[in-house]
């Protein structure tokens, strides 16, 4: 006896169903160019369906990542100002034992100092990043000849396909 079992893909999925064999035979009555139509059917309805789920994926993803950076720019924006604050605070506070104008500039020039070190270390730090990637690039363009070699002695590609 033979079973036939069905799958409803749902609505916007072409016929939205599909049929095989339950019993392990084959489909010998059935026309090979049937059979192939079926097969190229079946194909495209998954990749619209990787398609679609991609795409919801990605919406998602960007809705996460819009919100996430809703909340940290809020919050550079709070923390900048509580900076600003703080200095001002420190230039009251020395404005106590010195002329306020003094203690804004003192303030000032320590604050400016450490954002120039702080930045002068980040440019340093974005150099040897630089570098890194480089000789990463590089180690692939010498490994680049030896894996194309050793695919063409286990015939993987062709010798065309090698110098690609």
């Amino acid at each position: 006896m033979v079973q036939r079992h069905s799958r409803d893909f749902g609505p916007g999925y072409g016929e939205g169903r599909y049929t095989y064999r339950g019993d392990g035979g084959d489909d010998s009555e059935r026309p090979v160019g049937e059979l192939v139509a079926e097969a190229v059917q079946q194909g495209q309805r998954l990749v619209r369906e990787e398609v679609h789920l991609a795409k919801i994926e990605l919406r998602n993803e960007v809705e996460r990542v819009r919100q996430v950076g809703t909340s940290m720019a809020l919050g550079g924006t709070l923390l900048m100002a509580s900076v600003y604050l703080f200095l001002f605070g420190i230039c009251f506070a020395f404005g106590a034992v010195i002329p306020l104008w003094l203690s804004a500039f003192i303030v000032g020039a320590i604050t400016a100092g450490v954002g120039y070190f702080l930045v002068k270390g980040g440019i340093a730090r974005a150099r040897a990043m630089r570098v890194s990637r480089q000789e990463t690039v590089d180690t692939i363009k010498e490994n680049l000849p030896w894996k194309s070699a050793s695919a063409r002695e286990h015939g993987t590609i062709s010798r065309t396909q090698g110098n690609a």
